[in-house]
């Protein structure tokens, strides 16, 4: 017997804990305490249920020697905790055979412990191999003398001995100097969570549950992947029950959680932690003296910022959320089951909790903050005060939009008891189309204004609220269509919003910019665009600034200045907020314009990577506006694509958003842009539908036209003119093509005075092909030539490339043309068209320059450039047929299928516009390919 046969041992408190079956192995985590383990100390905290236990367990059973003690409140006392020492290392051998009196126990307990302490430091720095010591629950321990002696080990550590502790709470060791030394790995809470992947083998593999990968990120998402949190949802969804615990849902069953959290967490706290945990618990992030405030606290020496640092350093599930270990925040799990507890125990101090708190955060500057704990309390008429009072800085800090979500929470009621209020909701119903409500809250803004009744918070800022109603009835009247109110509205508010008034000023500005942009006079609205510019730069206003800089942009757009426009788009993404969320609204909407861009110049995949992300940035932004903006949009893109079925949905889910708002203009947007697209695909049906419903098939069509705004009259009328184009096409009617062609002689005027140049283009694009229908030859060349001029600089090509295999042959045609006509300039080159050419098929121009600057050398070769147009193995094809092949003895000659074959051909047709093998064989003996 051994000479410990005395001593009274737990044998299962020193054994290694065994692993269960199917329990996920985290071999990363792993393999931090194998290349931490060199260092000597191994430190794993975190809050009870993250898995600590087994990790170390998992990695220790195969691991010789290691020394395991599951420590417990008894082991405070040395001489118990002596026992354990001297059994582990008489079972490990560790003490030397030959002067077993070192390990014997002496008279002192505390002695004793520093002679083993000694014995082990003496001991393993002798022995070759390296010995572990794992110290489990080591936050039971109080005894300083124990702490202490520890603290001694460390400082004297031997080469080959390793420590491992494992703890709810750090130890009072000083980890700053082991950290300094290099002596120390640290795994805490966030290491420990569980990631998504562990999560989903977790409930396959360790509970065997066949959850959904939705079911399963929620669950992550709601635990934050900590490890009990994933056990007990994993009882819940195998319908085991639990007393029931008053609160809030957060699963099927969230009592296991809570109960688990109060008793394991919250009730081993004493009373005056207690207190302090549940009436703190309403809070998001805590911050000592917002604690202190909701508190009362103000006993030196207790205040919430040491206990908050206390608590943080016992790993009481609380995060910090800076550097400084300033704020914090609870786990959501563990806040949760404080929120209940705290409604059963304490109701009638809820409000008030939350009140106090709104009142810090409104005293400190955190409006958002105080918004929304004012908003819990139910206190609806402070909630309107501090509303009022944040907008009026909202427009000083351009958070305007931000506020207009706050404004949708509280009742119409209480909206309309405040003008400011009422302004900034009928402002948000415009931005959705929704003209009808707007004009209803303008006017509830107009008598709030005139009652004579205003908040305090209001009154000195009368003047501006009237300039910004004026200015809100500017933009009411403008979406309308009526101009001359909305000018004489907006002259009004700049009378009453001077430059001191900053962003109301700005946006009086940005206004009188819109109103005329809408109306076709562009050099009036880049007139105002500019001075928004300036003024807004002078006075630091970065809403109005970028709006104003995207806006010009898209000016340049019309007028056929891409460069130009994306510059601004560049600079307006380089001067937005560094803020996370801050500025993701206006970086989406300058992403679809960008997009834009590309799609105009047939960039396909870069104008659906700007568009896709500018719709995800935008989605929760104006949300109505840019819903309906982005789906006609993406319904061009998929249009270009060649997805009509993508394009076609795009256009239902516009029309159903349009459906929810009570204004015109959209309808009228979506109208034109379905026709529009159904045309190009030759579908004339539904387009005359919507024409002779229009008025647009009478002779008065164009008073019809005149009553619309020009931005919209303009694409009206051109669609009119493709109607009769294509009908006429269809049909053989000549007479409708004439029409067609009346309708743009008359429009492009118009155009071209605004300075619409993709318009223009489209226009002379249209015309072109009427006249190629009536085989009017030099006035066809004439329009192509002008269209081209237009394009090329800035490489606009995808309005020609919508009309297809009809434009592909004038390009052609016009190609022959300028071989024997060249332009004096260069413009349009032959690499232009050329790649047009190429587009048609589906790719580009090998040939040509992809930086977008063609080059134009006059001293190549004609005919090089239009043999260049064919492939290799569209040549081979096209030699087999001018030898009388048909389709099957190609493909078996040149060893591809029938369907190849017929792709090839079908691209020969596109490239030399022609529509039979006759005309292609024709072309190619023009040219010299085939003999």
């Amino acid at each position: 017997m051994g000479k410990n046969q005395g001593f009274p041992i737990i044998r299962t408190k020193i054994l290694i804990p065994a692993i269960r079956p199917g329990m996920v192995h985290r071999q990363s985590l792993m393999d931090r305490i194998e290349a931490g383990i060199n260092q000597g100390f191994v430190l794993i905290s975190a809050p009870p249920g993250y898995g600590k236990t087994t990790l170390v367990a998992d990695w220790a059973k195969n691991k010789k020697p290691v020394a395991w003690i599951t420590l417990d409140s008894q082991d405070n006392d040395l001489l118990v905790f002596n026992r354990y020492l001297v059994s582990l290392a008489e079972d490990l051998k560790i003490a030397d055979q030959d002067r077993p009196g070192e390990f014997a126990l002496e008279s002192s307990a505390e002695d004793h412990f520093y002679s083993l302490l000694i014995s082990l430091i003496n001991n393993c720095s002798q022995i070759e191999s390296e010995f572990t010591l794992v110290l489990d629950d080591y936050h039971v321990i109080e005894n300083p003398k124990i702490h202490n002696g520890f603290q001694f080990l460390l400082d004297h550590f031997p080469d080959h001995f390793r420590l491992v502790i494992i703890t709810r709470s750090d130890p009072p060791f000083q980890l700053a100097r082991l950290r300094a030394r290099n002596r120390l790995l640290e795994i805490r809470a966030a290491d420990l969570c569980f990631s998504m992947a562990e999560t989903g083998e977790f409930f396959q593999k360790t509970v065997q549950l066949n959850l959904s990968a939705d079911d399963i990120g929620q669950a992550h998402k709601r635990t934050e992947g900590w490890i009990t949190g994933l056990q007990l949802e994993a009882l819940t969804h195998t319908g085991l029950d639990s007393p029931r615990i008053p609160g809030k849902a957060f699963s099927g069953n969230p009592n296991l959680t809570m109960e688990y959290m109060i008793d394991e967490v919250f009730y081993h706290q004493s009373p005056t932690i207690q207190e302090f945990l549940l009436k703190t618990s309403i809070l998001d992030n805590l911050y000592g003296p917002l604690c202190d405030y909701i508190l009362d606290q103000h006993e030196p020496g207790k205040t919430s910022q040491s206990i908050l640092h206390s608590l943080f350093h016992s790993n009481l599930f609380l995060t910090p959320l800076d550097n400084h270990e300033l704020w914090f925040r609870f786990h959501p799990l563990f806040s949760q089951a404080l929120r209940s507890l705290l409604n059963e125990k304490y109701p009638a101090d809820v409000p008030d909790l939350y009140l106090k708190a709104s009142e810090w955060c409104d005293q400190n500057g955190l409006y958002q903050e105080a918004l929304y704990y004012v908003g819990e309390s139910n206190d609806k008429f402070r909630f309107v005060n501090l509303l009022e009072k944040y907008s009026l800085n909202a427009f000083r800090s351009e958070t305007i939009l931000d506020t207009l979500g706050w404004i949708k929470k509280i009742d119409g009621d209480l909206i309309s008891t405040s003008p400011l209020l009422s302004l900034i909701y009928s402002i948000g119903l415009m931005m959705s189309v929704e003209l009808e409500s707007s004009a209803i809250w303008l006017e509830k803004s107009r008598i709030a204004l005139s009652s004579g009744k205003i908040s305090p918070v209001l009154l000195p800022f009368e003047n501006d609220l009237w300039g910004l109603w004026h200015a809100g009835q500017s933009m009411l009247y403008s979406l309308r269509g009526d101009i001359d109110q909305a000018l004489a509205f907006s002259s009004k508010a700049m009378q009453l919003l001077p430059e001191e008034s900053g962003f109301s000023h700005c946006f009086a500005l940005l206004n009188n910019g819109f109103t005329f942009a809408l109306n076709g006079e562009l050099d009036k609205a880049v007139h105002f665009f500019e001075e928004t510019i300036e003024d807004s730069q002078r006075m630091g206003n970065w809403v109005t600034l970028l709006i104003a800089r995207s806006n010009l942009a898209e000016l340049y757009i019309d007028r056929g200045k891409l460069s130009q426009a994306l510059v601004l788009f560049n600079q307006s993404l380089k001067s937005l907020p560094e803020t996370p969320g801050q500025s993701s609204g206006i970086r989406g909407y300058l992403y679809k314009e960008m997009g834009e861009v590309y799609l105009v110049r047939n960039e396909l995949k870069e104008a659906k990577r700007y568009l896709l992300e500018g719709a995800d940035l935008t989605r929760d932004w104006m949300p109505s506006l840019n819903d309906l903006d982005t789906h006609i949009r993406l319904a061009r893109l998929y249009h270009c694509e060649g997805d009509f079925q993508a394009s076609h949905h795009e256009i239902s889910l516009a029309r159903n958003l349009a459906d929810t708002t009570q204004g015109q203009l959209d309808d009228l947007i979506i109208d034109i842009t379905e026709t529009n697209l159904g045309l190009l695909r030759g579908q004339t049906n539904q387009a005359l539908v919507w024409a002779q419903k229009r008025g647009l098939l009478s002779d008065e069509y164009q008073d019809v036209i005149k009553k619309l705004p020009i931005a919209i009259s303009i694409p009206t009328c051109l669609v009119l003119a493709r109607l009769y184009l294509v009908n006429g096409r269809l049909v053989n009617d000549h007479s409708q093509i004439e029409q067609s062609i009346k309708i743009i002689i008359n429009l492009l005027p118009s155009i071209e005075n605004a300075n619409l140049c993709e318009y223009q283009i489209e226009g002379l694009v249209l015309l072109a092909l009427a006249y190629h229908e009536l085989d009017r030859v030099p006035d066809m060349l004439k329009a192509l030539e002008t269209a081209f001029r237009l394009a090329e600089p800035e490489q606009i090509r995808q309005v020609f490339l919508d009309e297809g295999i009809p434009m592909s042959r004038l390009v052609t045609h016009f190609l022959a043309y300028i071989k024997l006509n060249k332009p004096v300039d260069g413009i349009p080159s032959r690499a232009f068209l050329s790649d047009l050419l190429f587009r048609f098929t589906g790719r580009e121009n090998e040939s040509t320059s992809t930086n977008n600057a063609f080059e134009n050398d006059s001293s190549k070769n004609d005919t090089i450039f239009l043999a260049d147009m064919l492939t290799s193995r569209e040549k081979e094809v096209m030699n087999l047929v001018a030898g009388g092949k048909t389709n099957g003895q190609i493909a078996q000659q040149l060893h591809l299928s029938i369907n190849t074959v017929k792709r090839h051909l079908n691209n020969v047709f596109l490239k030399l516009g022609v529509t039979t093998r006759t005309q292609a064989i024709n072309v190619a003996r023009k040219q010299g390919w085939i003999k």
